[in-house]
C-alpha cells in the first residue's frame, strides 16, 4: 500500500512537472526576453494569453468527464497521449524564439496551455473521486513541487543553457523530459472510483445545484483577482537594474526551488489544520511581500523571489480549495468550471495590473492587489474566526450525497 503511494505521488509529480516545463517558459523566460528586447508593458501582459485555455475548459470538461473515466484504462491512455502530444507541441519554439516571432510564440502558448489544463482535468477528476481531503492535500503538494521543478527546466535552465550552447539543445532536450512523464501515468490505476459523468447538461446542471456556491465565487473572485500583480515582478526586476539572466537565474531557478518545499510543507499543513486556515495566512503574507515591492528596495531580487515562492503556496491551497468544492458526482465539470472562472478573472487580473502600473506606477499597483489579497484572506478565514469545528475545516462546504 506505502509502495502504491509513493509511485502515485512521484507520478502526480513528474505529470505536473511536464505541464510547468512549458508553462514557465512562455509565463517567465518569453517575458523576460521580451522586456529584455525593448517590450512595453502592455505587450508583455499578453503573454497571459495563457489563462485563456483555462478560463474555457469548461467547454470541453464534461467531454473529458464522460470519455477519459470510461474505465482506469482509459484513463492511463488519455494522459500518455496527452504528455505525448504536449512534448511535441513544445518543439516548434526552437524555430521560433530566436527571432523572437510573438504570434506563433503565442499561438503555441495557448495550444500547450489546453493541453496542460486537459491533464490536469483528468488528475483533478482523479482525486476527488477516490481520495479522501488529507489525501488530496498531500497529492496537491506533491504536484505543485512538480510542476515548479518543471518550472526549473522551462523557466531558468533550459533559457539559459540556450544562451551559452543553443536553443536547437535545449529545446529538444526539454520536449524529450515532457515526453518522459507518459511513463508513470499507469501508476495511478488500481482505484475503482471513476468520475461517473452522463451528458453535458447534466453536468452543468449539477454544477449549478452545488450547495455553497455563493461563497465559492466570493472566494474566487478576490483569491483570483489578487494574483495579477504576479505578472509584473520579471518586469519590475528588470527595471530596478538586474540583468536578464540574473532575473531568470532568480525567478526561473532560485524562486521554484525554494517553491518545492513551500508547497509540500503547505500540502501536509493543510491535512493537519484545514485549508481555510492555512490559505488565509498565506494570503495575508502575499500582502505583506506586495507592500514591501511597493515601497521596499528591489534591487537584490528578494521579494520577487518570496512572492514566486508564495505563489507556489497558495496554488497548493487554492487546488484543495476548488477541490473540496467540487461535487463527486461531476468531479472533472465541476472542477473546471471552478478553475475556468479563476483562470478568467486571473488573466483580466494581469492586464489590469499592466494598465495600473502604467498609470499609477508599481507602488500603486502593488498596493491595490494588497488590498485584495487582505479582502480574501477575511473571506477565507471566515469559518475559523467564527470558531467551526476542526473536523469542518478540511472540507466547509458542504456536499449532498449522490
Amino acid at each position: 500500500m506505502r509502495r502504491a503511494a509513493i509511485r502515485q505521488s512521484f507520478a502526480v509529480a513528474y505529470i505536473a512537472a511536464a505541464i510547468g516545463m512549458p508553462a514557465a517558459f512562455f509565463t517567465i523566460a518569453l517575458p523576460t526576453f521580451m522586456r529584455d528586447g525593448g517590450a512595453s508593458l502592455m505587450e508583455i501582459g499578453l503573454t497571459w494569453i495563457v489563462w485563456l485555455p483555462s478560463a474555457l475548459k469548461w467547454l470541453w470538461a464534461p467531454w473529458v468527464g464522460q470519455r477519459a473515466f470510461r474505465n482506469q484504462q482509459s484513463r492511463t491512455r488519455w494522459l500518455m497521449g496527452l504528455c505525448t502530444t504536449l512534448a511535441l507541441c513544445f518543439l516548434p519554439v526552437v524555430w521560433l524564439v530566436e527571432g523572437m516571432a510573438i504570434v506563433p510564440l503565442l499561438a503555441l502558448s495557448l495550444l500547450s496551455a489546453a493541453i496542460g489544463v486537459t491533464i490536469q482535468m483528468v488528475m483533478a477528476g482523479w482525486q476527488i473521486s477516490t481520495r479522501t481531503e488529507a489525501a488530496r492535500a498531500r497529492l496537491n503538494g506533491w504536484a505543485v513541487a512538480g510542476m515548479v521543478v518543471g518550472g526549473v527546466a522551462g523557466g531558468g535552465l533550459m533559457p539559459v543553457l540556450a544562451v551559452h550552447v543553443s536553443w536547437t539543445v535545449a529545446v529538444p532536450l526539454l520536449s524529450v523530459l515532457i515526453a518522459f512523464a507518459a511513463l508513470p501515468a499507469h501508476w495511478l490505476e488500481g482505484d475503482t472510483g471513476t468520475a461517473a459523468e452522463t451528458t453535458t447538461l447534466q453536468s452543468f446542471s449539477q454544477v449549478l445545484k452545488a450547495p455553497g456556491r455563493g461563497r465559492v465565487l466570493i472566494i474566487i473572485l478576490l483569491l483570483a483577482g489578487s494574483s495579477g500583480a504576479d505578472m509584473s515582478i520579471p518586469a519590475r526586476l528588470i527595471d530596478a537594474g538586474l540583468p536578464t539572466e540574473k532575473v531568470l537565474i532568480l525567478l526561473g531557478t532560485v524562486a521554484t526551488l525554494l517553491a518545492v518545499p513551500a508547497g509540500l510543507l503547505t500540502g501536509f499543513a493543510m491535512a493537519r489544520w484545514g485549508w481555510p486556515m492555512v490559505l488565509g495566512m498565506l494570503l495575508l503574507a502575499k500582502a505583506g511581500v506586495y507592500m514591501l515591492l511597493a515601497f521596499g528596495p528591489s534591487a537584490d531580487g528578494i521579494f520577487g523571489v518570496a512572492d514566486f515562492v508564495l505563489a507556489g503556496a497558495l496554488t497548493v491551497a487554492t487546488w484543495q480549495c476548488y477541490m473540496a468544492a467540487s461535487r463527486d458526482v461531476v468531479p472533472v465539470t465541476h472542477y473546471g468550471v471552478l478553475t475556468s472562472l479563476d483562470a478568467a478573472i486571473r488573466f483580466c487580473a494581469g492586464m489590469t495590473a499592466a494598465i495600473v502600473a502604467t498609470s499609477l506606477g508599481y507602488p500603486g499597483m502593488f498596493c491595490l492587489f494588497a488590498i485584495l489579497s487582505i479582502l480574501a484572506a477575511v473571506v477565507v478565514g471566515i469559518p475559523v474566526l467564527t470558531g467551526l469545528q476542526a473536523s469542518r475545516l478540511a472540507a466547509p462546504f458542504p456536499r449532498r450525497s449522490r
